[in-house]
């Protein structure tokens, strides 16, 4: 190699130490400032679901409570048949 071609490579680097590694530095920080607010902002949202979820679960079950406790006081020889999965309940009546 010549002192040329030894120079020009030494400006090259130069250059990207100078004003490229910078820039991915600003770059690298941005992306993880955008992750952490991401992150945040998921989380937020995962706690609203799951109060909401609760919230609903239960109301359900207090009116499940309630209209099961009325039916059972009105006729106490019918007593209600549950499904296993609690989602639908039928009641016969005669």
């Amino acid at each position: 190699m010549s002192v040329k071609e030894v120079d020009e490579i030494r400006q090259k680097v130069f250059y990207i130490d100078r004003y490229v590694t910078p820039f991915l530095n600003n770059q690298i920080m941005q992306i993880n400032s955008n992750i952490s607010q991401l992150i945040n902002k998921v989380e937020e949202l995962d706690n609203k679901v799951n109060s909401l979820t609760q919230n609903s679960v239960s109301n359900e079950t207090q009116v499940n409570d309630n209209s099961s406790n009325t039916i059972i006081n009105d006729n106490k020889d019918k007593i209600p048949k549950r499904s296993s999965n609690n989602d639908i309940r039928t009641i016969s009546l005669q």
